[in-house]
């Protein structure tokens, strides 16, 4: 609505000639002289400033060009951050990285990733796959960085939560039949037991 406000003042219809005066008596009084300030150039003054505000509010289409040059500069600036030594500050700070053992606390891990914001996540996602790439020996790659994969990958329980339970409640389990349930089987196999008697005995005549 303010957009179609702004194009109707700006092209659609002049500027009153009554806020032209008032605009430029207010400027000559600031300047203590009416003739500073001509009524044209208060007009192109407002026009100038109904076009600021449409373009304000106009929608900032990027093109594809712009967005490769958007995504090239984030991603240097992810460099620069990771060569300033800003991934480790952020492992030791704000994940709690022991750095005697390399290695991080799982529960800190737990609690604090969530609150990271996204251009520290960011950061790991650039830092991570230069630290431990994907043809890298598991066996050379920093403890802190298979936690930070294997966190990322399948979060804090990891790909096999409950993958034992139904073999655990399966041994646990006693398959026990209730009085009348027996009742019915037994009379059923002695049913079934019978038929089977008497058609050997047709069988045979």
């Amino acid at each position: 609505m303010l957009r179609n406000t702004c194009r109707y003042y700006s092209a659609a219809r002049p500027i009153p000639k009554s806020l032209l005066e008032r605009q430029a008596r207010r400027l000559a009084n600031k300047h203590g002289d009416a003739d500073v300030v001509p009524v044209a150039d208060v007009q192109a003054a407002l026009s100038g400033s109904f076009d600021d505000i449409f373009n304000m509010f106009k929608p900032n289409v990027l093109s594809e060009e712009d967005e490769k040059v958007l995504k090239k500069q984030y991603s240097e600036t992810l460099a620069r951050r990771e060569q300033s030594g800003e991934f480790r500050s952020l492992l030791v700070h704000k994940l709690h990285m022991d750095t005697a053992r390399e290695s991080l606390d799982l529960d800190q891990l737990n609690s604090q990733f969530k609150q990271l914001q996204a251009i520290d996540r960011d950061l790991i996602d650039y830092a991570l796959p230069r630290i431990a790439p994907v043809q890298e020996d598991w066996r050379t790659v920093p403890l802190y960085a298979k936690q930070l994969q294997w966190y990322i990958a399948y979060g804090a329980y990891g790909p096999r939560e409950h993958y034992n339970d139904f073999e655990k409640d399966k041994s646990q389990s006693h398959f026990e039949v209730d009085p009348l349930s027996k009742f019915v089987l037994a009379l059923f196999a002695a049913i079934t037991a019978t038929a089977w008697v008497k058609r050997g005995e047709k069988a045979t005549l």
